[in-house]
């Protein structure tokens, strides 16, 4: 697929690019950034997900370059572009691509609007032109998505006149990205281009993860995406598959991250209906299907992805982190059955094995004592992305 099947939409004025009409967003309307581009997919093959408007956090600004949809569709995705996007000295675009839930206005600019500079205000500072992906729904379907990393890389090769992108992505983002340069494409998705200079993962569940099932609980208290279709309440059995990881239609993009780790890391028997949420059957409380069966459902797309490997000429580099709380004084906070950042356990974001073996390189692969969100703010994380962005 090519940007001349693309219909962007228009929001303050028109631009022409490739006689396709552009929509851009730019001053206040695009704050934090300088411009914002709004793009829509017009194959067919794109549909609304389905989801909750509480299943996203994109910023006001976010939602009005979506058209004000509070569920945005699929088939758009927003380009947003950092300071200096047009004048900075460095030859590499860098595109950003965010996890799960929330937008890349909300994920890389700052935290949580703290006043905590992200990456993208960081590597502007630097000299980087930075671009930033955000999806229609951040937690949808992977295998979609990675279309849409293919549109934007099309796109900022085309107004920077650069052969080739760097890409950082974060967590899920990484699974768009990798799908990419994996070739993993279908009769509709676009074959890899080699429009990837390095690619960067940063607490990327590489080889998988099983949070939502190992901690079954955690699941039941933020009330979505749980590993129970059914929970035992005062009035009787309440169906909560709506809820749950084996609803694909709202959360494929979590099942297909799904790889058990118990061999590794044994579940905890304390947990509650641990053995059940795990494995499948009913438990004192619940009722799960399990991890088998929930992933085997997404398509079991991590054993896939290691399968298939990276496209050769890539050049990877990897950060994990190896901080397991938010807060050391807070217990509920830990994850105490392995090392990891809190949410990827360290092995499978350090996992590169399944992405080298047609040809690509890893360049460089770290730990750092961060959480999974300090990964994305903390200085000496900006400071290893700046460092392997600039390596010659």
């Amino acid at each position: 697929m090519t940007l001349s099947a693309l219909l962007i939409t228009s929001i303050f004025f028109t631009l022409s690019f490739d006689a396709t009409p552009v929509k851009v967003a730019t001053g206040t309307a695009a704050w934090p950034w300088a411009r914002v581009e709004t793009y829509q997919d017009l194959d067919p093959h794109f549909v609304q997900e389905s989801f909750d408007a509480g299943d996203i956090d994109l910023s006001a600004n976010d939602l009005a370059s979506f058209d004000g949809a509070t569920k945005p569709h699929s088939k758009k995705f927003l380009l947003h572009y950092g300071a200096h996007w047009d004048t900075a000295p460095q030859p590499v675009p860098v595109l950003l691509l965010p996890g799960a839930i929330r937008s890349a206005s909300v994920l890389f600019h700052d935290s949580a609007n703290d006043g905590t500079m992200g990456v993208a205000p960081y590597l502007a500072s630097k000299g980087f032109k930075v671009f930033a992906l955000t999806w229609g729904y951040n937690s949808g379907d992977n295998l979609v998505q990675a279309e849409q990393v293919a549109n934007a890389l099309e796109r900022i090769r085309a107004i920077t006149g650069a052969p080739k992108v760097d890409v950082i992505a974060a967590s899920k983002g990484g699974m768009a990205l990798r799908i990419y340069l994996s070739n993993l494409a279908s009769n509709w998705r676009t074959a890899y281009r080699g429009d990837v200079r390095r690619a960067l993962f940063i607490g990327a569940p590489l080889l998988g993860l099983d949070a939502m099932f190992r901690h079954s609980m955690y699941g039941m208290l933020i009330d979505k995406m749980m590993s129970w279709d059914k929970m035992l309440t005062p009035f009787g059995w309440m169906d909560t598959t709506a809820k749950s990881l084996y609803n694909l239609n709202r959360f494929v993009g979590h099942a297909q991250m799904l790889r058990r780790w118990d061999a590794s890391y044994p579940v905890a028997s304390f947990e509650p209906d641990w053995a059940t949420s795990y494995y499948g059957g009913y438990g004192l409380m619940s009722h799960s299907y399990g991890i088998d069966a929930a992933a085997a459902a997404a398509g079991n797309l991590i054993d896939r992805l290691e399968a298939a490997g990276v496209a050769p000429g890539v050049q990877l580099a990897v950060l994990a982190g190896s901080k397991p709380y938010v807060i050391a004084s807070d217990a509920i906070s830990i994850e105490y059955q392995g090392p990891g950042d809190l949410t990827v356990f360290l092995d499978s974001a350090l996992h590169t094995d399944g992405m080298t073996q047609n040809g690509a390189t890893v360049i460089k692969k770290s730990v750092l004592f961060l959480n999974h969100t300090e990964l994305l703010f903390d200085t000496s994380a900006l400071q290893w992305m700046e460092g392997v962005l600039a390596q010659p």
